[in-house]
């Protein structure tokens, strides 16, 4: 064994001179400056970069680079903001920019980033690399360093992994889900327009219901002024007498589903669901104000406003949101409304 400064390196398993101290109070307490913890963290990147800055559909990258690098960190040396420029820097001269990458990032909150945080410590299950343990604020962070000082060792192995998400897969998640919720609406409606059909007895509708399929084929071809409420212009029916309809109206007028209520499409206000919505896209906190702020100022009163045509990237610019804070707000939408249903 070979000493190091004022102490001897034990074997392994062995306490130091240190932690002997600090964990059964044995011997003279040393140095304020050699009762330092550190954090030894293998540190690994995943970014992306916008590759087709200015176009309307952008193309995200990700940048070629997979290697490990070792980052030290003294506990409760630095508070989060100091930490997170550290890492930045640190992942600047692994790859020329990606610092910059990651500060813009932070500060508009897009694309959103996780700070994850791996140990193996035997009384704290929640660092293990299963549970994905995510350092993204103050109190994570806190809780983080104060785990490693009650740890009581010396020098504590970590892992840190910056996980960006792929702002290309987000968008495409998105369409895809706006593609399933169009077909499953069509697929609702022409199911309407058949059972309507019924009630209205076209007199070409046959025993085999072609005129029921014929009109149910219209509404999911979208042929022009055909809907659940308006057949096809070639259909014919037939006259019912004021007591027949009103039997058909007694007899099948609770069996519409809500969506043949033509007021699905108006938007019941909730702004705490927008609260919500800015919280579960990561705003940076403190913007998170201004951001709630140009929103209520622009009566958006709903999540789903964001989803409207007449809502574009010009007109929020024009609100005073930034190109990030924009995306967020709109390509996460869907996702949030599955998990909030």
């Amino acid at each position: 064994m070979k000493p190091s400064g004022p102490f001897i390196v034990p074997p392994p398993g062995y306490l130091t001179t240190t932690e002997q101290y600090r964990i059964r109070g044995i011997g003279s307490e040393p140095a304020p400056g050699n009762l330092v913890q550190t954090i030894n963290c293998t540190t690994s990147f995943k970014l992306f970069y916008q590759k087709n800055q200015g176009q309307t559909k952008p193309t995200w990258k990700a940048i070629p680079y997979g290697k490990k690098f070792k980052i030290e960190i003294a506990v409760d040396s630095m508070n989060f903001e100091a930490f997170q420029k550290a890492v930045a820097d640190a992942c600047d001269k692994q790859f020329s920019n990606a610092g910059k990458i990651i500060e813009d990032a932070v500060e508009c909150g897009f694309p959103h980033l996780d700070w994850i945080v791996i140990m193996n410590l035997r009384d704290a299950a929640e660092f293990k690399r299963a549970e994905n343990y995510t350092v993204n604020d103050q109190q994570s962070y806190a809780h983080w360093m104060a785990t490693v000082v009650d740890n009581a060792r010396d020098r504590t192995e970590a892992w840190l992994e910056l996980k960006m998400v792929n702002p290309t897969e987000v968008q495409r998640q998105a369409t895809a889900a706006n593609e399933v919720q169009e077909h499953v609406l069509t697929t609702q409606a022409a199911k309407d327009a058949a059972s309507a059909s019924k009630r209205k007895a076209p007199n070409d509708a046959g025993p085999g219901g072609e005129g029921i399929q014929k009109w149910a084929k219209a509404i999911m071809d979208k042929v022009p002024g055909v809907s659940m409420y308006t057949p096809p212009g070639d259909f014919k029916f037939e006259q019912l007498s004021k007591k027949k309809r009103k039997l058909d109206n007694n007899t099948a007028g609770h069996s519409r589903t809500s969506s043949c209520d033509p007021n699905v499409s108006i938007i019941i206000p909730n702004p705490d669901l927008v609260r919500s919505y800015v919280e579960f896209v990561k705003i940076n906190p403190s913007k998170k104000e201004a951001v709630l702020k140009a929103l209520d100022d622009n009566d958006i009163t709903h999540p789903r406003f964001f989803l409207s045509k007449n809502i574009t990237h010009e007109c929020m610019s024009r609100w005073g949101l930034s190109d990030g804070i924009i995306a967020q707000l709109k390509d996460n939408v869907n996702q949030f409304l599955e998990l909030n249903n």
